[in-house]
């Protein structure tokens, strides 16, 4: 769960109303470039991949199972719509392999007319 910007592990008990939840240890997301625990503001999750946006609008695939970290590049053509693109993780329809996608789009309206 996504708590002032840190993952933190969860339990989660059913058996009450209002279920109860109980915040664990928090999971630390390094940058790539420093030893700084990265900020979070988005997490997207497929077959226990978690695809993170940080709050410099940068993205990491993270597999907290197996400890490992992928920083990705993306080439939006202006870093001006790096904060206004939002990301999903997911897979082709292949049925050999499972290789995974992250789509960008991009939610943009004029109003002006």
């Amino acid at each position: 769960m996504l708590k002032e910007r840190r993952l933190y592990l969860t339990s989660v008990d059913l058996n009450f109303v209002p279920p109860s939840i109980e915040f664990s240890d928090a999971l630390s997301l390094k940058h790539f470039n420093n030893s700084k625990v990265a900020d979070t503001v988005r997490v997207i999750h497929c077959d226990g991949l978690l695809l993170c946006t940080t709050t410099e609008g940068e993205l990491v695939v993270w597999s907290p199972c197996l400890g490992e970290t992928r920083w990705i590049k993306h080439n939006d053509g202006c870093k001006c719509f790096r904060r206004k693109a939002m990301f999903t993780l997911g897979y082709g329809n292949n049925q050999s392999c499972r290789c995974y996608k992250i789509l960008m789009f991009l939610d943009w309206y004029d109003i002006s007319g």
